[in-house]
C-alpha cells in the first residue's frame, strides 16, 4: 500500500471518520495486540473496531475514506487481517445498509448482547439508570426527544422535566406505541407509552433529517437488512437532573423497519434540503393528532415488558 498511508494514528484516524467515542472505555475481554488501537466504544453503536471492508479494499487507495465500524465479535468471528496498521475484515456488507451484523453480535456496557428474541426489553447500554447521562449537554434544559439512526444502531432519547413515578414506569414497562410519517425531506417519529396499569398515554414526537445527523458527525441508516427487524434503544432522562431514568430495548418489526429503511434512503437520494424539510415538518404539524396518525404510513405497538 502506499507509504503515506502505513502506521496510522489510529485515534486521528477514527475522529476524522467521525468516531469518537466514550473516552475510558474498554472491551471486557482482552483484544489481539492488532486490533486492540481500533477499539473505541459509541453509544450508539457499542463495542466496535473500526475496520476496512476486505470486499471495499484497493492497496492504493486511501483507508481514510473506507473506515467503518463494525461490532468487536463481529470482527473477531470473521477473516481479518492487518494492512499497513489497519484491519482489513473480511465481513458482510451491503452498500445500502453497511455493516450486516447478527443481534449477538450487538453489544453493549456489560458485555451483554442485546438480542431480540424474547424475554424482557432490559436496555444494555452505557448509560446507566440513576447515574448523570454521559452526553456533553447542560441541565436542566427543556423537554425535548432526539433520535440517532446509524448503520448499527437505533437510539431514541427523550428528555422529560418533573418526572411522575407513573412516567418513569410507562417508559419501562407500559406498552410502547409507535408510528411513522415522512416526505423525502423529513421524517416525524411518532411515539407513546401507556402507563404501567394500562391506562393509554399521550403521543409525542421526534422529527429526524439525515444532514444535520451527517453534520454531527454520524454516519446515516437505518440497522439490520432490508426485511428484518432491529432493535431501537431507548432512554428517557430526567431534563431537569441530567439523571437516566429508562433504558429500555424494544424490537421494531421488520415491516416498520423497511418503511423506516425507506424514508432514510428518500433523504438520502434527494439530498440537503434544509427549508424543505422545514415546510414539511411544519405542514405535519398543522394537522391534528388523529389526522397525522391516519396519514402515518406504518405503525407498531410493542409487547408489554416482563
Amino acid at each position: 500500500m502506499r507509504s503515506e498511508y502505513v502506521n496510522p494514528d489510529t485515534q486521528a484516524a477514527m475522529a476524522r471518520a467521525g468516531y469518537r467515542g466514550v473516552p475510558g472505555r474498554t472491551y471486557h475481554s482482552p483484544l489481539p495486540d492488532a486490533l486492540s488501537p481500533w477499539y473505541l466504544y459509541e453509544p450508539s453503536s457499542g463495542h466496535s473496531l473500526a475496520v476496512v471492508i476486505e470486499s471495499l479494499w484497493k492497496p492504493d487507495a486511501d483507508p481514510n475514506r473506507e473506515l467503518t465500524l463494525a461490532p468487536v465479535k463481529l470482527v473477531l468471528r470473521c477473516p481479518w487481517r492487518i494492512e499497513g496498521g489497519w484491519i482489513v475484515a473480511d465481513i458482510p456488507y451491503d452498500e445500502r445498509v453497511g455493516v450486516v451484523s447478527r443481534d449477538e453480535d450487538d453489544e453493549y456496557s456489560d458485555g451483554i448482547t442485546e438480542g431480540t428474541g424474547g424475554g424482557s426489553e432490559q436496555a444494555r447500554t452505557a448509560m446507566v439508570v440513576g447515574e448523570p447521562y454521559p452526553g456533553a449537554l447542560n441541565f436542566p434544559m427543556p423537554d425535548a426527544s432526539q433520535m440517532l439512526l446509524t448503520p448499527t444502531a437505533g437510539t431514541l432519547l427523550v428528555f422529560l422535566g418533573g418526572l411522575q413515578r407513573t412516567e418513569i414506569d410507562a417508559f419501562r414497562d407500559g406498552k410502547a406505541h409507535f408510528a411513522l410519517v415522512h416526505s423525502d425531506h423529513a421524517l416525524l417519529l411518532l411515539y407513546r407509552f401507556d402507563y404501567a396499569d394500562g391506562r393509554p398515554a399521550g403521543w409525542s414526537d421526534t422529527e429526524w433529517v439525515a444532514d444535520p445527523q451527517e453534520r454531527a458527525g454520524y454516519r446515516v441508516g437505518v440497522p439490520g437488512a432490508p426485511g428484518g427487524a432491529f432493535t431501537l434503544a431507548v432512554h428517557l432522562i430526567d431534563a431537569q437532573s441530567g439523571i437516566v431514568s429508562v433504558n429500555r430495548l424494544i424490537t421494531v418489526p421488520a415491516r416498520f423497519a423497511d418503511q423506516l429503511r425507506s424514508a432514510v434512503a428518500a433523504q438520502l437520494k434527494a439530498g440537503p434540503n434544509p427549508t424543505a424539510a422545514l415546510n414539511d415538518v411544519e405542514s405535519w404539524y398543522r394537522y391534528t393528532q388523529r389526522d397525522l396518525l391516519k396519514r402515518a404510513v406504518a405503525d407498531f405497538r410493542s409487547t408489554k415488558s416482563h
